[in-house]
């Protein structure tokens, strides 16, 4: 199911359309998926002429990367949620539960994940407010020894990690896994890759 609040349906009125076209295009893309989404047929749902529409948005793409960024702070809002409701202060675990958010989030929005799988608008090196920034400052309190591009590798690789894992769950092999079981296995590849953060093994 999606994670996104779509049930709302406010009517639009003067000075909201391109808040109320972003509302919609991200409703579309969690229903029928990214491709499902153009910028007449928001319009159409909106109430709007397509001219009134492209206004506000100059094409087709720049539309979808508002949904991209919209459900990309979806997912960073879920990582924080997690987060907040784990009691220890082991960075390590932190990390866990950030990567246990995040799969979850594919799997309950397999739709919402692929729009935002399918391009990632946040250019090198700006990724505060992504989930890539969420998990490079959870890397860097993992292992505070490691600096600069130590920092980004590992997070890199942690991404890599928990978003591999949650595209083979929504995507590939491990669709048809039995909840348990993927959960299980998701604990076991998060231990695996919180050890792998740390340069000495530990």
């Amino acid at each position: 199911m999606s994670t996104v609040n779509t049930s709302a349906k406010p009517a639009y009125h003067h000075g909201n359309l391109r808040a109320e076209m972003i509302r919609l295009a991200t409703e579309m893309s969690a229903q029928t998926g990214l491709d499902s989404v153009s910028v007449r047929e928001v319009a159409r749902q909106a109430g709007v002429s397509s001219s009134a529409a492209y206004r506000h948005f100059s094409s087709r793409d720049e539309l979808l990367e508002c949904v991209r960024r919209n459900v990309l702070e979806e997912l960073s809002e879920r990582m924080a949620q997690e987060l907040g409701s784990v009691a220890e202060a082991d960075p390590r675990l932190r990390v866990r539960a950030a990567g246990r958010a995040y799969v979850a989030f594919a799997v309950e929005a397999p739709l919402l994940f692929g729009s935002m799988s399918s391009g990632f608008p946040a250019p090198e090196g700006q990724w505060d407010g992504t989930p890539l920034g969420d998990l490079s400052a959870l890397v860097r309190d993992a292992v505070p020894e490691a600096e600069g591009g130590a920092v980004e590798a590992r997070s890199v690789a942690l991404w890599s990690l928990v978003h591999g894992f949650a595209i083979l769950c929504t995507q590939g092999g491990l669709r048809e896994l039995a909840p348990r079981r993927r959960e299980e296995l998701l604990e076991e590849v998060l231990a695996l890759g919180v050890r792998g953060l740390r340069s000495d093994g530990d």
